[in-house]
């Protein structure tokens, strides 16, 4: 995949790699341009450790009920799936996140603190930097 808004989001190669003999059933996918990111991992790893066999998705939402796509938790076996369709129906280059999960199942975890908020301007780089300035004095 390639896209996600305006910057690159998930490598194709990813879910499909198993070079080393990778067993784990949930394959975690965080985009670069969201800093505070780790601070949401245990809760996503929480929620797929109890989801339901249906969910596909374990994924952060902010306040306004957008999905953040670029901060979640894929089943490795249906990532593949969703992967291999867009392969299908025309290629993975310039393709939005938001596509592939298209028919996936999703659970939402609630990020009420932000940390899964990115930075997409310039602006949303300072608002960043300033937050995470204030966190760490």
């Amino acid at each position: 995949l390639a896209r996600a808004g305006r910057g690159p989001a998930v490598a194709a190669p990813g879910p499909e790699a198993d070079e080393e003999g990778g067993s784990a059933d949930w394959v975690l996918v965080l985009a670069c341009d969201v800093p505070r990111a780790r601070e949401i991992v245990p809760a996503l790893l929480e929620a797929a450790r109890t989801a339901d066999a249906e969910v596909d998705v374990v994924c952060v939402v902010d306040d306004g009920g957008r999905r953040q796509s670029l901060v979640a938790l894929h089943r490795r076996a249906r990532l593949r799936s969703a992967v291999a369709r867009l392969r299908r129906s025309g290629g993975l280059d310039g393709v939005a996140v938001r596509r592939l999960m298209t028919d996936l199942v999703t659970l939402t975890v609630p990020d009420p603190d932000h940390a899964g908020r990115d930075a997409d301007t310039w602006e949303d780089v300072r608002t960043l930097e300033d937050e995470i300035t204030r966190r760490n004095v």
